[in-house]
C-alpha cells in the first residue's frame, strides 16, 4: 500500500539526521543526476523528517540548499531547485514552518510547496488554510493527489492551488475534467513504478499516462522515489517504452511537459527545451 511504501523512508531517514548528512546527501544526488545527464530536476523532500535530532526545519533547508550549490557548481548541464513537502500526518504548525522555510529560500533554490503523504490519512481539504497562506506569499504550489484517492481528492488540490498533481493516476478524465486542467493548464506528475509498487495499478499498462497524452494533458514521466523505488527517468521511460511503444514525437512531448510545468521562468525553459530536442535521439537509444 501507499502507507507501507512511505514506510520504507524511514531507513534512509535515520542517517539523514544532521547537517553535514543532508548538505552531503543534496550533493552526491546533483552528482548523481549530472552523471546521467539530466538537464534540470526539481527535488522534493520533507524538511520536518529531518529535525528528529534537534535541527530546526530552517537549519534543514539551509544544509540541503549548500549541497545542492555545492554540486551544481560542479556539474556541466545540470540546473536543479527544491520542493518542500508538507506531510499529510504533520501539525498545523509543523506544516507552517516548513511553508515559512519556503519563504525564506523562496529566492534561493526553493521554488515551490508541497502537500504529500498518506492521503487516506487526512483529505486536502484539511489544509485549506496552510495553502492559502503558501499562496498569498506567491509560492508555487503541488500537491500528491489521486493516488491512493480519486478524483474528489485531484479537483479539491486544484481548487486549493494545486498548478501540478503528484500522481493523479485516479483522476477521472471526463469531459469536464479535461476542461478544467487544460483551462488551468495543471501537469500531472507520473510515477509509473512508484505507482505499481504502491498497488495504485496492477501493471505498468495500466497507468494513464497515454490517456492524458491522447487529450493533450499537460502530462511528464518522473522517477518519484530513486532510492525507494530503485529507479530514474531512464528506466521509467524504458517500462513506458516496452509496454506502450511510444514514438520519438510522443516523449518529446513527455519531456517539454516536464519543462513547461517546470517553476523556472521561460528564459530557462526555452534552453532546456533547445537541448533536449538535440538530444531526443540519444535519450530513445538509451532507453531501447
Amino acid at each position: 500500500s501507499l502507507n507501507e511504501y512511505l514506510n520504507c523512508f524511514e531507513l534512509p531517514l535515520k542517517v539523514l539526521q544532521n547537517k553535514k548528512s543532508i548538505e552531503y546527501a543534496f550533493y552526491s544526488l546533483i552528482r548523481r543526476l549530472d552523471y546521467l545527464k539530466y538537464l534540470y530536476a526539481e527535488i522534493r523532500f520533507a524538511p520536518l523528517l529531518h529535525t528528529r535530532d534537534g535541527l530546526t526545519i530552517s537549519e534543514v533547508v539551509e544544509s540541503a540548499v549548500k549541497g545542492l550549490n555545492r554540486g551544481l557548481k560542479k556539474s556541466r548541464d545540470l540546473s536543479a531547485n527544491i520542493i518542500l513537502c508538507m506531510m499529510r500526518h504533520a501539525s498545523y504548525e509543523d506544516n507552517l514552518e516548513t511553508i515559512k522555510a519556503a519563504i525564506k529560500y523562496k529566492d534561493k533554490k526553493v521554488v515551490a510547496i508541497d502537500l504529500a503523504g498518506d492521503e487516506c490519512l487526512k483529505p486536502v481539504t484539511e489544509f485549506k488554510d496552510l495553502l492559502k497562506f503558501a499562496k498569498d506569499n506567491k509560492l508555487n504550489i503541488t500537491i500528491h493527489a489521486g493516488e491512493a484517492t480519486g478524483s474528489e481528492e485531484v479537483s479539491n488540490a486544484i481548487q486549493l492551488g494545486a498548478k501540478r498533481i503528484g500522481h493523479g493516476v485516479h483522476y477521472e478524465l471526463n469531459e469536464e475534467n479535461i476542461k478544467i486542467v487544460k483551462e488551468n493548464k495543471i501537469g500531472f506528475e507520473i510515477c509509473p513504478t512508484s505507482n505499481l509498487q504502491t498497488k495504485s495499478i496492477k501493471s505498468y499498462k495500466d497507468n494513464p499516462i497515454i490517456e492524458f497524452l491522447n487529450d493533450d494533458i499537460l502530462v511528464s514521466l518522473n522517477s518519484d522515489n530513486m532510492t525507494v523505488s530503485n529507479t530514474n527517468v531512464y528506466l521509467e521511460a524504458a517500462h513506458i517504452y516496452k509496454n506502450f511503444k511510444l514514438s520519438k514525437e510522443r516523449y518529446l512531448k513527455l519531456l517539454n511537459n516536464a519543462i513547461e510545468i517546470a517553476f523556472i521562468d521561460e528564459k530557462e525553459k526555452q534552453s532546456i527545451k533547445n537541448k533536449i530536442k538535440d538530444n531526443i535521439v540519444r535519450f530513445m537509444l538509451s532507453i531501447k
